[in-house]
């Protein structure tokens, strides 16, 4: 363990190397959120999201449509892993699209 955190090699753990290895594991434990979520969304595992899954989670077409347009950047009419994951990063401590509750 210690080498692999170890990054100058001197066998002391050094503050930068602790910040280093907590960012590194924050940000693996923080994709395993996002994939979670999303696979909680993506209940047929498609591996994207449809206007019906939107429909299921918000409860209106419009909304859907509204959350679609916000997060469909490639504009497939779907919203892939990786956009969903932009919008979540993006909007890390703030609001999601269109203010969700």
């Amino acid at each position: 363990l210690m080498a692999g955190i170890d990054l100058d090699g001197n066998n002391c753990l050094d503050y930068n190397e602790f910040l280093a290895a907590t960012m590194e594991r924050n940000l693996i434990m923080r994709d395993e959120n996002i994939r979670a979520a999303f696979r909680a969304f993506d209940k047929e595992g498609r591996g994207h999201l449809t206007i019906q899954d939107l429909v299921e989670i918000f409860g209106s077409e419009q909304h859907a449509v509204e959350v679609l347009g916000e997060i469909d950047d490639n504009g497939d009419g779907v919203i892939s892993f990786d956009e969903f994951k932009t919008m979540m990063v993006h909007n890390e401590g703030g609001t999601t699209p269109t203010n969700l509750k």
